[in-house]
């Protein structure tokens, strides 16, 4: 939590199914369909937010081309993820893996919001989930891993990339800014 990152997902080529004012629904070219789901009957469909006029358009990470005014059912698009600035506001484990009626089976999901986007503790569906470990080829890039203090046995790397140990207070100036590498032991995400 709290990690600033770059998501991206290269544009892939998916059928138009449908299309209404708002979304334009894809043959979704990642998932297939769960046959040990009784259930949940997912088609393979997935309807994705097509007008930048819509409210769910800043929650949406997959945008689609060409625009949606050029698009019929039956035509081909791309869709994928250009470059986008979020932060991670969890990160949700799920043992057993979570029956959704596609596979794989989710078993995490990252929650982003948007560069610029406040997190609202009370909101239940804030946030856009995307599971990591599915076959949606979405890379994460760290932009900057914040911390709060420095606590003996931090390991931290200035700007020239040399590492260093914190183990007790010392000045700090900007010109020795340094970033936190890891904290009890490698990073998890």
């Amino acid at each position: 939590m709290g990690d600033v990152v770059s998501v991206s997902c290269p544009y892939t080529v998916a059928p138009v199914t449908g299309k209404s004012r708002e979304h334009v629904t894809v043959a979704w070219p990642w998932w297939s369909v769960d046959p040990d789901c009784d259930w949940i009957a997912w088609n393979g469909e997935v309807a994705l937010v097509g007008d930048p006029a819509s409210h769910e358009w800043e929650r949406e990470m997959f945008r689609i081309d060409p625009a949606t005014d050029h698009l019929t059912v039956g035509a081909t698009c791309r869709i994928g993820i250009p470059p986008t600035l979020v932060h991670v506001v969890s990160v949700d484990h799920f043992d057993p893996p979570l029956e959704t009626g596609r596979l794989p089976r989710p078993r995490r999901h990252v929650v982003v919001l948007r560069a610029g986007q406040s997190h609202d503790a009370e909101s239940e569906e804030q946030g856009y989930e995307i599971d990591p470990d599915d076959d949606i080829p979405i890379t994460f890039d760290l932009v900057f891993r914040p911390y709060a203090c420095l606590i003996a046995g931090d390991e931290v790397a200035d700007a020239a990339g040399r590492a260093w140990r914190f183990n007790a207070v010392w000045d700090c100036t900007p010109s020795t800014a340094v970033s936190l590498t890891s904290r009890f032991g490698p990073s998890r995400f």
